[in-house]
């Protein structure tokens, strides 16, 4: 768990030097998405998000997990079940960043970032079929 939390937060570094801004995600149990980063136009809207799972491997070479109802990670299935989930918390927080990645599904990019061993974060594209 301690080096999970390290991935995440050298990918919530990386985002917020990019511009992005964290909204909350995880839901209890540490359950939920890694992460949501959400960068805004001058004017407050909404112009590109980015949906992040974190992984650590002393490798550096890391797979998504294959849940066990919602599909593979970062696949379109988990992200709109955590959505669902978000959106159906008692969690006034998560239950607007819910609503914010409802209404902006279209902009919503996601990617992979795994930490190694010597403490390098890279950042991978994730194509799902």
């Amino acid at each position: 768990m301690a080096k999970a939390r390290l991935g995440e937060t050298a990918a919530r570094r990386t985002l917020k030097r990019a511009g992005y801004e964290q909204l909350p995600s995880k839901l209890p149990g540490g359950h939920g998405i890694d992460g949501v980063f959400v960068k805004r136009g001058p004017n407050g809207s909404v112009m590109d998000i980015i949906v992040v799972e974190s992984k650590y491997s002393s490798t550096g070479r890391a797979s998504l997990t294959q849940t066990k109802h919602m599909g593979q990670q970062l696949s379109p299935e988990w992200v709109r079940g955590n959505i669902n989930k978000l959106l159906s918390t008692s969690d006034a927080s998560l239950r607007s960043t819910g609503q914010l990645l409802r209404s902006h599904e279209s902009l919503i990019r996601v990617k992979a970032n795994v930490l190694d061993a010597a403490g390098v974060n890279r950042w991978h594209r994730v194509k799902i079929p």
